[in-house]
């Protein structure tokens, strides 16, 4: 599983699957979830957001901008990428990096 941790976080826009990674790493996907909640206690979707976001205020604090991170992180708009970023930190890219 270390491998993936660091994959995804070397490569944050990488959009394999769940399945894709459990087949790299000769598991089920239900294994690999389960790794996921046992080790991280999160699953892979919410850990692969968290990178995500983490990358998204550094590309944001080193000055690049909304539609050049959501362009990065794969997203396909960057009312997309702002959408999902509001979820989680409860404002926008330019609220956050503003205050």
């Amino acid at each position: 599983m270390n491998d993936i941790l660091f994959s995804l976080t070397k490569e944050p826009s990488n959009t394999d699957t769940i399945e894709q990674w459990a087949k790299a790493i000769h598991v089920s996907p239900r294994t690999l979830a389960r790794m996921f909640q046992k080790e991280l206690g999160m699953t892979f979707t919410e850990w692969r957001m968290r990178v995500k976001l983490f990358y998204a205020i550094e590309q944001l604090h080193d000055g690049k901008s909304v539609t050049y991170i959501a362009l990065e992180l794969g997203y396909s708009t960057p009312s997309a990428f702002i959408a999902a970023f509001r979820k989680i930190m409860g404002k926008s890219p330019l609220e956050y990096i503003t205050v």
